[in-house]
């Protein structure tokens, strides 16, 4: 009986260890067939070492079997990950008009000659009423004081268009998350649910900035030339990537917020948070920010459905989440 129970307790091990082997060598299989990095958690390895350990010290007959057999998985799907990683290069001939673009509107102060227009649509896009060039309505999209223009210092013009293609382009959730940071009653920095959309949105176009090499950390001067890198077809593959990944990070950045419950002092600690994730995102050869940031589909152009937006403000773990995301097909722009 006690040689029974024993045998019983290998064979469930065993099933296990290769269930956990099985499930190792479709992400290899699954790696090499996509020619990406897959993700995984930083503790996968050690689990599993642990489990075949455990497996082979409790059975003489298969004694260091299933260890070899998960030490042999794992370097197969690590070699997967090193040799089919996306390699590091230089933008591309289009990429760099991309991002030519992009600096030479980084450089560009506000005019209020020729880019008078923008504000006027910006104020069109996210609030109501007539245009008025300075007025304490700014604060609804999250700007600073009564003339929007004073928090355009860090990204210039730059900062301006990215959140005006936003608003019009991604309406439903853009109305999403400026409904959900208004403020109500007197301001208290501490209560939960508010931040300055509009501040947060010039604080993504500048991360965006950093990670395409056109601007230093912390408002630095940028690196003399474009260093080789994987991000660039996710930023700049193409003419609307730059903005398709400001969508997302922003999305990301209040659904974290939400998550978090957070306050006005604590969003430096939520943003930082969310800009690491994105950098993990892109470092892994993501193509698209937002189904690695686990968001809704459909961000870009989203009009439809209606309820596009308001999936961002579930919890990334609520069932509805999921539900509507698999049932929402992500299409290329």
């Amino acid at each position: 009986r006690a040689a029974g129970a024993s045998l019983a307790k290998t064979q469930q091990g065993l099933a296990l260890c290769t269930s956990a082997i099985h499930k190792l060598t479709c992400q290899a299989s699954v790696t090499i067939g996509s020619s990406k990095k897959a993700a995984g958690p930083p503790a996968w390895w050690w689990s599993g070492l642990a489990l075949s350990a455990a497996v082979a010290c409790g059975s003489e007959k298969f004694a260091r079997t299933p260890l070899l057999l998960y030490i042999g998985a794992s370097v197969a799907v690590v070699a997967s990950r090193r040799l089919m990683a996306p390699n590091k290069r230089p933008p591309t001939a289009a990429e760099t008009q991309t991002l030519d673009a992009i600096r030479a509107d980084l450089k560009t102060p506000f005019d209020e000659a020729t880019h008078g227009d923008l504000l006027k649509r910006l104020w069109k896009a996210g609030l109501d009423g007539p245009f008025e060039r300075r007025s304490q309505k700014w604060q609804l999209l999250g700007f600073q004081g009564a003339d929007p223009t004073t928090d355009l210092r860090a990204c210039k013009l730059l900062g301006l268009k990215t959140l005006v293609t936003f608003l019009e382009t991604s309406p439903r959730h853009a109305e999403a998350i400026l409904e959900s940071r208004r403020i109500t009653g007197d301001f208290d920095p501490r209560k939960p649910g508010f931040y300055p959309v509009a501040c947060a949105g010039i604080e993504v176009t500048a991360f965006l900035c950093e990670l395409c090499g056109l601007r230093g950390p912390n408002g630095a001067p940028p690196p003399a030339e474009l260093p080789p890198s994987n991000r660039w077809a996710a930023l700049v593959g193409t003419r609307t990537s730059f903005d398709e990944c400001f969508a997302a990070v922003l999305r990301a950045l209040d659904r974290r917020f939400d998550d978090e419950r957070g306050d006005y002092m604590g969003f430096a600690s939520v943003r930082d948070a969310v800009f690491a994730d994105v950098r993990e995102a892109l470092d892994r050869g993501e193509s698209t920010v937002e189904r690695s940031l686990k968001l809704a589909p459909g961000a870009w152009g989203a009009t439809k459905p209606d309820y596009a937006g308001y999936l961002d403000k579930l919890p990334a773990s609520s069932p509805t989440v999921w539900k509507s995301t698999s049932e929402l097909s992500y299409r290329p722009s």
